[in-house]
């Protein structure tokens, strides 16, 4: 039991980093007008909101093959 919460924590660690680094790609892109948020009409959404879009994607990405939904 101890293993599997171990394996759980881990991957819910590295959804969350994966997540910020998504998310820090659009603040590094100077908010562009060609970033993932605008293209999902995120722009005028709280940072935590778009925080989830990014959680969102990152579980996508490891849990699946692909991307999901949500492009790269």
């Amino acid at each position: 039991m101890m293993r599997l919460m171990t394996i759980v924590f881990a991957l819910i660690v590295c959804i969350h980093i994966s997540a910020c680094i998504w998310f820090l790609t659009y603040r590094l892109s100077d908010y562009s007008d060609e970033s993932w948020v605008t293209r999902k009409g995120l722009q005028d959404e709280s940072n935590h909101h778009k925080y989830l879009a990014s959680l969102y994607w990152s579980l996508c990405t490891v849990l699946t093959v692909g991307y999901g939904d949500i492009n790269a």
